[in-house]
């Protein structure tokens, strides 16, 4: 469909960097409900420990409201991650906050008294707590744009350690003229500073618009699905438990005891805690800026260090290394943290992070409990030499183990792009020159039969490029090759023709370049298209039909092209220009050429996949993974834009170029349709489809209830009731000239439904299983009867 050209500042655009985080009032804003937040959950165990020296409060009351909060804390972190992701983040902190301010004036005004509604309000207090936290983090993703997420994470971690080390000191200068209650009403202002302090975050649909929402146990047990679709991040979960529950187990129990037994003096116990949140701010300071090669492992090698601080407690060392210790420790954690943070909001999938987060903050802080509770009988058991060593092992250990898991390295399941002014190109292009480097040959193991006189250029693997790169001559370097792996057979290796064009030699003898291809699918229009309402107007949302009809673009380098017009088109030749600015790479001489199954003006996407067909090739010229994230850039610099670059069914928001849900690969349609002559401007139609979405707003809500029903079912015959639907609602405001007699006809046929390009010019029957050739002569004479020649397609995935 013709599509105008959208304005640059969307997410995951590829413009440079904005301002530092710390000067965006949204930010800022969020930062200071966070801090308050944290503030009042480290202060309500110190207030309740000055209620037991002032006798208002008993030590047993005590354990029983630390222990009435911490089961608030654990039931509310998942109720709180599921309702952060179905309904606003920002209501969510509000309410979460609410809740905790109501709950200190009632404990204070349970002191002296009966212990029970105390407790049951210090509950209320860890609940809010609980719900709050992982829509922090949540809300974080939607204030702070990608780039910056990193800074972000280490100023919110900052202000914890701050709070940590100057709170003591602060509520003791507080406790020597207010009295408990007074510091307890005051815990309840820093709640309603959380409550009230951030800002909106990122529109949310609005609950007329939102499609209804399934059980919480399914909407959770989605949440661990989304975990587990990250093997990098359940590895690293179960490390970060690990260290929690041995780690941080042994500071809380076994640093007093050594302290008071080994040395005689507190001053260790003092100085090892203080020289932790020291070497945490240091580490919070430095992760800010710190991006190395591999995020991922040297995250998890900062969660290794903390196994120093239970093992500087195993052997008789002078207490500065204790503390020593505990500051490697404090840098560490915060090595781990930060990018964990930041890769958690980078890769789980928007809609589901905060359930993920409640995972995280469910486990790594639901089991420290269970390993305090342990370690101290452990002592008693086997001697605290035997425990700590035990302890430190672990921490060593289980962030080691959780390096193997793929993705580990970079805490992402894509690979990293090559770090430098860009990313390193592929060895064609830069690595060789003339006349003999385009010459070489390069003999490669395989068990197939020889091909012969077959050219091709310098594409081996790691080590043979290598190799080759250190031997001047050609023929000596293939014997060298040869003589290195002398146990099978070898042949002049044939290159696979996925994704690439076969040349012919060069008119001169020379063997022919290479040629890079991308390729991209185009839709048969939409499955559904209405109004999903973000902040202000409504949006228009997407559920694009993927087809089996492809956009082809292809780059084939060589120095003796002669400058000319591009055969590419001008969005694509825009993206050209965007990708190579966003890596800062420079194409090398060469000629494009195109080719697409896709009519233009019709519906099928095909600008969109034009696009993203030259992007798909560029990654491929310079041996880059392909990224979605900048083909979305790109992509909203550009145009409104279909979901065809993910490569699986999605609810899209195409004017913000926004993934809301994706739905997966498991269904599948058979196809007949028909084109009809003319095209449709989508910008001269835009103010006429808003008009009509509001007014039809609550039937494409159903609608879109019911499609996403069918998808989490995998029930086509759903999908394409729902898809007829969206189509009907179509017609009223873009009506088809064949829309009706297809729709009479339908039944007829026993098509299960029908569906149109909503904004282009395309009708046709969905069928969930594959037409009899009778039947597709039936339905072909129908279109024909029409004026129309009918086409047949497969059209989604399943």
């Amino acid at each position: 469909m013709p599509t105008p050209p959208a304005p640059v500042a969307a997410s995951g655009s590829v413009s440079p960097r904005g301002r530092s985080v710390l000067r965006d009032p949204a930010f800022l804003r969020l930062w200071s409900g966070a801090t308050a937040s944290g503030l009042a959950t480290w202060a309500l165990p110190f207030v309740l420990g000055l209620a037991v020296l002032d006798r208002s409060l008993t030590a047993t009351d005590l354990g029983l409201l630390l222990a009435a909060r911490t089961v608030g804390f654990l039931v509310a972190v998942p109720v709180g991650g599921v309702l952060a992701d179905r309904h606003s983040r920002r209501r969510v902190v509000l309410w979460a906050g609410l809740a905790a301010a109501v709950s200190t004036p009632l404990i204070a005004s349970g002191l002296g008294r009966s212990p029970w509604p105390a407790a049951a309000a210090a509950a209320l207090a860890g609940a809010g707590q609980g719900a709050c936290r992982p829509a922090f983090q949540a809300l974080t993703a939607e204030v702070v744009d990608a780039d910056r997420r990193q800074q972000a994470n280490a100023a919110m971690t900052l202000a914890v350690r701050v709070t940590t080390l100057a709170g003591p000191s602060l509520t003791a200068l507080l406790a020597a003229f207010l009295d408990t209650r007074a510091l307890l009403l005051g815990i309840g202002a820093l709640w309603l500073v959380a409550a009230l302090a951030p800002g909106r975050g990122a529109g949310r649909a609005s609950a007329a618009d939102r499609p209804r929402r399934a059980p919480f146990t399914t909407e959770f047990i989605d949440g661990i699905r989304e975990a587990r679709r990250n093997p990098w991040f359940v590895a690293g979960l179960a490390a970060l438990t690990a260290v929690i529950a041995t780690g941080y187990s042994a500071t809380g129990v076994a640093l007093p005891l050594v302290s008071r037994d080994e040395y005689g003096t507190e001053v260790v116990l003092a100085g090892a805690m203080t020289a932790y949140t020291t070497g945490a701010l240091a580490g919070a300071l430095v992760v800010a800026r710190l991006r190395p090669r591999s995020q991922g492992w040297a995250a998890l090698a900062g969660l290794a260090a903390y196994g120093f601080a239970p093992l500087s407690l195993v052997f008789p060392v002078h207490p500065a290394v204790v503390m020593a210790a505990y500051a490697v420790a404090g840098v560490g954690i915060e090595l781990f943290n930060v990018p964990w943070f930041t890769a958690t909001q980078r890769e789980v999938e928007p809609d589901k992070l905060a359930r993920v987060s409640s995972l995280d903050f469910l486990f790594s802080y639901g089991l420290a409990p269970a390993g305090l509770a342990l370690i101290a009988p452990a002592i008693d058991a086997f001697g605290a030499r035997e425990v700590l060593a035990g302890c430190a092992l672990t921490c060593f250990v289980a962030p080691a183990a959780a390096a193997l898991a793929p993705g580990a390295r970079h805490f992402s399941r894509r690979p990293a792009p090559r770090r430098g002014a860009g990313p390193r190109p592929g060895p064609p292009l830069h690595r060789h020159g003339g006349a003999a480097d385009r010459d070489r040959r390069v003999f490669r193991r395989s068990r197939r039969p020889p091909h012969r006189d077959q050219w091709v250029p310098d594409h081996g693997p790691r080590r043979t490029r290598g190799l080759l790169s250190l031997c001047r001559a050609p023929a000596h370097a293939a014997i060298f090759v040869c003589r290195r792996i002398p146990h099978r057979p070898y042949r002049l290796h044939t290159p696979p023709t996925h994704g690439r064009c076969s040349m012919p030699p060069q008119s001169d003898g020379s063997p022919p370049s290479r040629t890079f291809s991308g390729v991209c699918h185009g839709t048969l229009g939409e499955l559904f298209q209405g109004p999903l309402r973000q902040t202000g107007e409504p949006d228009i949302a997407l559920v694009s039909f993927p087809v089996d009809r492809h956009s082809w673009v292809y780059f084939t380098p060589d120095p003796k092209e002669p400058t000319g017009p591009s055969p590419l088109g001008e969005k694509s030749a825009r993206a050209v220009e965007l990708f190579l600015a966003h890596y800062g790479l420079t194409l090398p001489p060469g000629r494009w050429s195109v080719r697409s199954e896709l009519r233009v003006g019709a519906g099928m996407a095909s600008s969109t996949a034009d696009i993203v067909a030259t992007l798909r090739c560029l990654f491929r010229v310079f041996s880059l993974p392909y990224d979605p994230r900048v083909a979305t850039g790109v992509l909203s610099a550009i145009e409104r834009a279909d979901s065809v670059f993910l490569d699986e069914f999605a609810l899209y928001l195409c004017g913000r170029h926004r993934l809301v849900k994706r739905l997966g690969t498991a269904v599948g349609f058979h196809t007949a349709f028909v084109i009809e002559d003319g095209a449709v401007d989508t910008a001269a139609v835009t103010p006429l489809l808003t008009r009509h979405y509001r007014r039809r707003s609550a039937e494409y809500g159903r609608c879109l209830t019911d499609l996403l029903k069918g998808f989490s079912a995998s029930d086509p015959a759903a999908i394409a009731r729902a898809a007829t639907t969206s189509a009907v609602l179509s017609q009223e405001v873009l009506p088809k000239t064949t829309f009706e007699p297809v729709l009479a006809h339908r039944e007829e046929f026993g098509a299960d439904g029908v569906f149109v390009a909503h904004t282009g010019c395309l009708v046709g029957y969905l069928f969930t299983h594959r037409p009899s050739p009778a039947l597709k002569g039936e339905v072909s004479e129908f279109f024909h009867s029409l004026g129309h020649q009918c086409s047949f397609a497969q059209g989604g995935y399943g």
